[in-house]
C-alpha cells in the first residue's frame, strides 16, 4: 500500500488548523470575552478532538477507535505544546473551571501555531 505524498500531509494538517483549530479557538475567545461560560466545555472536547486528529495525521497514525483516540493520541510523538494538558481535562472530566478550561485552550492554540511554524504551515493571526 502507497502512502499519500508528503505534501498532501502538509495540506491536510494546515487545512485542518485553519478550518478547524482556528474557528474552535476564536469561539473560545468569543465565549471567554462575553462570559458565556458554559460554552466552554464542549468546545475543549471539540480542540481536543481535532487535536488528535492532528497528531495523528503528524504522525500517519490510523487511531483504532474514536473512544480511545486521546488516549491513542497521548502516545505519540509529534504534539504541540498545551495538547497533554487539554487531554488529561477533557479526559478527566474536568471541565467545570471557566479559567483554568480557558488557560487550557489558550495553551494549546500557542502550541499549534508554534508547532505549525516549526514545520513550516502558515497561518492566519487568529484576533478575537
Amino acid at each position: 500500500m502507497r502512502s499519500p505524498p508528503e505534501e498532501a500531509f502538509r495540506r491536510a494538517m494546515q487545512a485542518l488548523i485553519v478550518e478547524e483549530l482556528y474557528e474552535l479557538m476564536g469561539k473560545v475567545r468569543n465565549a471567554r470575552h462575553w462570559g458565556a461560560w458554559e460554552e466552554l466545555p464542549f468546545l475543549a472536547v471539540h480542540l481536543a478532538f481535532h487535536g488528535a486528529l492532528l497528531v495523528g495525521l503528524a504522525n500517519r497514525h490510523v487511531y483504532r477507535s474514536a473512544s480511545k483516540m486521546l488516549a491513542d493520541s497521548l502516545g505519540l510523538p509529534e504534539r504541540p505544546s498545551g495538547y497533554d494538558r487539554l487531554c488529561a481535562l477533557v479526559q478527566a472530566g474536568k471541565l467545570d473551571s471557566p479559567q483554568g478550561v480557558g488557560e487550557a485552550c489558550e495553551g494549546f492554540w500557542c502550541g499549534v501555531s508554534a508547532w505549525a511554524a516549526a514545520r513550516g504551515l502558515p497561518l492566519p493571526p487568529l484576533r478575537l
